[in-house]
């Protein structure tokens, strides 16, 4: 079913295409159509419009919910891009990040991460962590390309026999202060990189993705053992998504026109 955006005179909803429903008010909205949503293989899903207990909420069937991490304050809640309500602000001097427990939805082999961001050009490492789950696979923005890059171990994990650490830099690069679509899909064949809904980068790789026991960083790197955050994200986050499949090209045209409550 087609919905309209996320805000409402009700609240931050997804509501039929015809308008807000409100008690007996049905009222135009003034923002165009949003695409129906793809749901199937979806394993983790913020829309960073809701905080249940502090923590983020996670709008997959897996119930995975983020827990917000700053010191001394953690990322909070800011404008996201038109009709698309709530997203994170992360900053680096605030050492912030968004950590997903471990859980067994979050070993995906055949996979699609997702994401829209908005980053700023504070340079104080190589690259700006979109997400990670360490060793396993990860989006993040180069900070001297200002490329997306996007990789995985295949094969075996990181330290045994027959991993392979493959990864694939956008040809595009995405623009600072402006919100660009960002998308990566592993079928069992190659590793594609998607800007804007737009196919953009594709690299020839098989194997089984590495599945292990490190939590998901949402806006940073944390070093698996080591308790060491780095590669903080500057900027804007909303609509992250983990599915357990490729998505097809159509798909990722109808996430980046959907958004997640």
């Amino acid at each position: 079913m087609l919905t309209q955006a996320k805000h409402s005179p009700c609240g931050w909803r997804s509501v039929p295409w015809r308008g807000w429903a409100c008690g007996a008010a049905l009222l135009a909205a003034p923002w165009p159509l949003l695409a129906a949503d793809v749901t199937s293989g979806l394993v983790l899903g913020y829309g960073f419009e809701r905080l249940d207990g502090g923590l983020v909420t996670d709008s997959s069937p897996s119930g995975l919910h983020g827990v917000p991490v700053g010191n001394p304050v953690p990322p909070l809640q800011a404008p996201s891009l038109h009709a698309h309500g709530q997203a994170f602000a992360f900053d680096s001097a605030q050492q912030q990040y968004v950590r997903v427990p471990d859980a067994a939805p979050l070993d995906v082999n055949r996979y699609t991460l997702a994401a829209w961001v908005r980053y700023l050009p504070k340079v104080h490492d190589e690259r700006w962590e979109v997400l990670e789950k360490a060793g396993a696979y990860w989006m993040n923005i180069r900070t001297d390309t200002r490329r997306l890059r996007a990789g995985a171990f295949f094969g075996a994990c990181m330290g045994q026999p027959g991993a392979q650490w493959r990864y694939a830099d956008s040809k595009k690069a995405l623009v600072e202060r402006q919100w660009t679509h960002v998308a990566s899909t592993y079928d069992g064949t190659a590793l594609r990189i998607y800007v804007n809904g737009v196919l953009d980068q594709t690299l020839p790789v098989s194997g089984t993705t590495c599945a292990n026991a490190e939590a998901l960083i949402i806006g940073a790197k944390v070093k698996p053992g080591a308790g060491i955050s780095e590669a903080y994200f500057d900027g804007r986050i909303d609509d992250l998504r983990v599915y357990r499949r490729a998505l097809s090209a159509g798909e990722i045209l109808r996430i980046k026109a959907s958004a997640l409550y």
